[in-house]
């Protein structure tokens, strides 16, 4: 019983406390014929527990009507990201991973390209 309990106990003590966290981007624009228009940039933020669309403009920004995350920093140049969360504001550093051509999904975007990046330990 007490081997019991002390697995449930060091569970719940790794369940709370490694969250991973994974963003994914997806850059697209269209082109007909010279004129590149409609650019825009998607983003949803993974943890364990849930996910979020988020705003991935180059900068900081607050998700406005999210209740989980305080703030979502974005630094294209360098290609990392930070967050941190409303109930835990330790901050969550990300690294982009090489970029990765979208599947070509018939008339859509002339070109995509995705990017995923990982939780790292912040170093800045």
């Amino acid at each position: 019983m007490l081997l019991g309990t002390q697995t449930l106990l060091l569970s719940l003590l790794a369940a709370t406390t490694s969250v991973g966290f994974r963003l994914e981007t997806v850059q697209k624009c269209t082109q007909l014929l010279a004129i590149v228009s409609d650019c825009g940039v998607e983003g949803k933020l993974y943890t364990d527990y849930s996910d979020f669309d988020v705003s991935v403009d180059d900068g900081c920004s607050k998700p406005k009507g999210n209740r989980a995350i305080n703030r979502i920093c974005v630094d294209w140049k360098n290609e990392r990201a930070h967050v941190t969360l409303k109930h835990d504001l330790r901050k969550r550093c990300l690294k982009q991973l090489p970029v990765v051509r979208c599947a070509a999904n018939g008339p859509g975007p002339s070109w995509c390209f995705k990017n995923t990046w990982e939780e790292v330990t912040c170093t800045w």
